[in-house]
C-alpha cells in the first residue's frame, strides 16, 4: 500500500450505467470510504439502473443522473465529469 494521504483530496468516482442493474450494488459496495462522491449516470438504461440504485442503495455519497436519450459511454462520462467539477473534485476516477 502506498503512503498517499487520501483525506487530503476530494475524490469522485463516475460510473456510467447501462444494463448494469445486476452488478451495480456490488460495485458501489466495493468503493473505498475515502471516495467522497459516487456519481452514477443512467444512460437511458432500459433496466432503469438509476432508479434501482435510488431505491436500493443507502450510501449517502451517491448521486444519480439519468439521460433521457442514450448518449453512449462517452456522453455518460461527460455528465459525470461535469458533476465531479460541480462538487470541486480534485481527482476523478
Amino acid at each position: 500500500m502506498n503512503n498517499l494521504n487520501y483525506d487530503k483530496y476530494k475524490i469522485s468516482v463516475v460510473i456510467p450505467c447501462y444494463r448494469e442493474k445486476q452488478h451495480i450494488l456490488e460495485v458501489i459496495a466495493e468503493i473505498p470510504d475515502y471516495v467522497k462522491h459516487i456519481i452514477c449516470v443512467d444512460d437511458c438504461c432500459p433496466d432503469k439502473t438509476g432508479e434501482f440504485i435510488k431505491q436500493n442503495c443507502n450510501d449517502n455519497r451517491i448521486s444519480v443522473f439519468t439521460h433521457t436519450n442514450n448518449q453512449g459511454v462517452g456522453g455518460a462520462m461527460v455528465t459525470g465529469y461535469k458533476e465531479a467539477l460541480n462538487v470541486s473534485s480534485d481527482i476523478v476516477i
